[in-house]
């Protein structure tokens, strides 16, 4: 229930342009335009490493932000995406003016990125 509740409020603010969301094939044409955040737990990325990604795992990310550039656009990758919105909410709060998050999470765009081999 907690994440059919969490996926309607993450399209709610989708819809309302509080958040942006970004297709997995956008970030495969632009990657070189933003910072690939990766924000999944470490035995999440052990499973698949996203090339160039910075990861910062979620719990950890409000204590390291300055390791982040607030002018640069970033998207915010998690293996479903509620993790994403969440951690996009908090660097938009923060003042970080360019955040989207890839719409799918890994979930989505992995199969994609690695039958075209694409990342």
């Amino acid at each position: 229930m907690a994440s059919t509740i969490a996926s309607a409020n993450t399209m709610k603010n989708k819809l309302e342009d509080k958040v942006k969301g970004i297709s997995p094939l956008e970030v495969f044409k632009n990657r070189e335009d933003f910072v690939l955040l990766d924000v999944r737990r470490d035995e999440e990325v052990e499973e698949w490493i996203i090339p160039d990604a910075v990861h910062i795992e979620n719990i950890y990310l409000k204590d390291r932000l300055d390791e982040l550039d607030k002018n640069k656009k970033t998207v915010v990758i998690c293996k479903r995406g509620i993790r994403a919105y969440n951690m996009a909410r908090l660097l938009t709060a923060k003042g970080f003016t360019d955040i989207a998050i890839l719409d799918g999470g890994t979930v989505f765009a992995e199969p994609l990125w690695r039958q075209f081999n694409l990342l």
